[in-house]
């Protein structure tokens, strides 16, 4: 069995980016992998690997409403009931997830994509 030669102390230091939100748990993957050929810091790999996940709010919004304008369905639907409101949701969060490259922490994308359907369904006097 071969054995990882990545250093304790990096592979924690891996650990700490993510559970603060700098990287998301996927790219924590790409980068624990990239440090068994690299000696560079896992902060170096993330930069260099461009996955330093997005906390930006307005940029989230931004990919929101580009989600939902892109698939009205999604949105429509979330209007019938409580389960497609909930599918609509995790819809909704995994084209944003695409249209930031991955990039979006996916938390607040399914928070703000939730608010925004339930704004939505409210304005239209929707199922409640």
């Amino acid at each position: 069995m071969a054995m990882l030669e990545v250093e304790a102390r990096r592979m924690g230091n891996l650990a700490r980016i993510t559970k603060k939100g700098t990287v998301s748990a996927t790219a924590a993957n790409s980068v624990a992998e990239a440090m068994l050929t690299r000696e560079d810091a896992a902060e170096m790999i993330v930069e260099d690997l461009r996955l330093i996940q997005v906390q930006d709010v307005s940029a989230t919004e931004t990919w929101v409403d580009e989600a939902l304008a892109a698939n009205q369905k999604a949105a429509n639907d979330a209007f019938t009931s409580c389960k497609k409101m909930k599918a609509a949701i995790s819809f909704v969060r995994g084209q944003v997830m695409r249209l930031s490259g991955g990039k979006a922490d996916p938390t607040p994308a399914g928070e703000l994509s939730e608010r925004r359907l339930a704004t939505l369904r409210e304005d239209t006097g929707g199922v409640t």
